[in-house]
């Protein structure tokens, strides 16, 4: 039986004249097999996109990275830009699954979650002492969020 690549959870394949003989000696009808996807352990489908959590530093969020990540066909390098924020997702594109009766495919998308460590260095609590020391001079931000200005305005 061939089953076509990209095919979602809950799709049918139908196998011409493989189904139960018909009554009175007429010719088999067709089967109907219902695809169920076994769920992955890294990935959850949408559509044709696979996504999954991309575990990354404070560091790599701020100063940016390229990371290696495995794909369902090999290891695929994505690009995390400087800045990037929590929650934030990066894609790349065509390395998702195939689309059925269809060109081309969907996208490997990361969605971003920081890691902090359990335990630090004497070097690294020196290093995050003293950034936390030059946050603690940087003027906040005055701007009024969107809900605020509407309260403010009633």
């Amino acid at each position: 039986m061939n089953i076509p690549p990209g095919v979602s959870d809950g799709s049918q394949v139908r196998l011409s004249g493989k189904g139960e003989a018909g009554p009175q000696g007429a010719p088999p009808g067709d089967l109907y097999i219902v695809i169920r996807q076994k769920p992955h352990p890294l990935f959850t489908r949408e559509g044709p996109d696979l996504h999954f959590d991309l575990l990354v530093s404070y560091a790599e969020l701020a100063l940016g990275v390229q990371v290696e990540v495995e794909g369902i066909d090999g290891p695929a390098e994505l690009h995390v830009p400087a800045g990037t924020q929590v929650e934030d997702v990066v894609r790349v594109r065509g390395r998702g699954m195939p689309q059925v009766r269809g060109r081309g495919r969907g996208d490997l998308v990361g969605h971003i979650r920081v890691t902090v460590p359990r335990s630090v260095s004497g070097r690294e609590r020196e290093l995050l002492e003293e950034l936390r020391k030059i946050e603690a001079k940087e003027p906040k931000s005055t701007a009024k969020g969107f809900f605020r200005r509407v309260r403010d305005a009633l």
